[in-house]
């Protein structure tokens, strides 16, 4: 595994999100899921951690994790709300999501602002506070200040997309938005290190998901895709996805008034999961079929109920 180097001038203090139409009320764990559901409560136990890291800021220094995630930060990087240096421990909060069931347990999808279907390199959330309150980079730092490194696989990915995961109200679906080279000046930046020139891209919202990705298959001829529940799951407590097995790239399905589940821009030619996921008496029930991609895909999708082990499994047969 070859390491895709970030640097970052800035990351979000807070993290506003919207999942299917509807607010998380609890943002800073890096969950997209409304924390309130019943969905967001019993999907908890099979989400990928929140790792937690208390960090010197006054020294700077580097917090790694064992999948190969490194935050690397120069001294005095962080300012609390009022622009005043931190003399202290701040708390940095990583959620990784290398892997589809990851992916899929956080819903995250990869769909671009432009509707295009993504392979990912990996996702991973990045949040700082002290004393409980959220806090900012230091304004007028130079880039390399916050320094992230994810893993990715360079046979899967070109190496040069940078997409930041951002959620505008009151848009309701969340994307990948990618910045290009607009400018190399301002405070809040991000610069693939290496090639700063090329990649530079200028924060100035919230942002708090980065992922490291390549166009999945962009020249492909594109289907859509149709599936039945025949017991109609509560749409609030129901997702499903359309999940391609040589790469993580995840396309999401939305329920329509006819309560069929609806996609776009689907590549044809693929090897691919059909997933519909519900959570029931706060049980998790599923059903998963594998296809190939063909045009006009439909499918009829009925939901057993899966015990926590076997719902583990059937999760990490995603990652084969």
């Amino acid at each position: 595994m070859k390491l895709k180097t970030l640097a970052l001038t800035a990351f979000a203090a807070a993290l506003i999100l919207s999942g299917c139409g509807k607010k998380n009320t609890n943002p800073d764990n890096g969950n997209l899921l409304p924390d309130n559901s019943t969905m967001a409560k019993t999907i908890l136990k099979f989400q990928p951690v929140l790792q937690p890291f208390y960090f010197d800021n006054t020294a700077g220094g580097t917090v790694a994790t064992p999948l190969g995630t490194k935050v690397s930060f120069i001294p005095n990087a962080f300012v609390d709300s009022t622009g005043k240096v931190i003399n202290d421990k701040v708390f940095i909060q990583i959620r990784e999501a290398y892997k589809r069931s990851e992916m899929i347990m956080l819903d995250l999808h990869t769909i671009d602002d432009n509707k295009k279907l993504l392979g990912s390199a990996g996702m991973i959330y990045l949040n700082a506070t002290y004393k409980g309150k959220n806090i900012n980079v230091k304004s007028g730092l130079s880039d390399g200040s916050v320094i992230v490194k994810m893993p990715y696989d360079s046979s899967n990915t070109s190496g040069n997309n940078i997409f930041i995961n951002f959620y505008p109200l009151p848009q309701n679906d969340n994307v990948w938005v990618r910045y290009k080279a607009v400018s190399t000046s301002g405070n809040d930046s991000i610069s693939v290190a290496g090639n700063p020139a090329k990649n530079v891209l200028n924060l100035n919202k919230v942002y708090n998901w980065i992922n490291a990705d390549h166009f999945y298959h962009a020249g492909s001829q594109l289907t859509d895709v149709t599936l039945t529940t025949f017991d109609n799951p509560t749409a609030a407590q129901t997702r499903a996805y359309v999940i391609f097995r040589d790469d993580k790239a995840i396309l999401p399905l939305y329920q329509q008034s006819d309560n069929k589940y609806y996609a776009t821009g689907v590549p044809v030619g693929y090897n691919a999961y059909l997933l519909v996921i519900t959570v029931r008496y706060d049980k998790m029930w599923a059903s998963l079929k594998a296809i190939s991609t063909t045009p006009n895909i439909t499918a009829d999708m009925r939901m057993v109920e899966y015990p926590d082990t076997d719902f583990k499994i059937l999760m990490e047969k995603l990652d084969k």
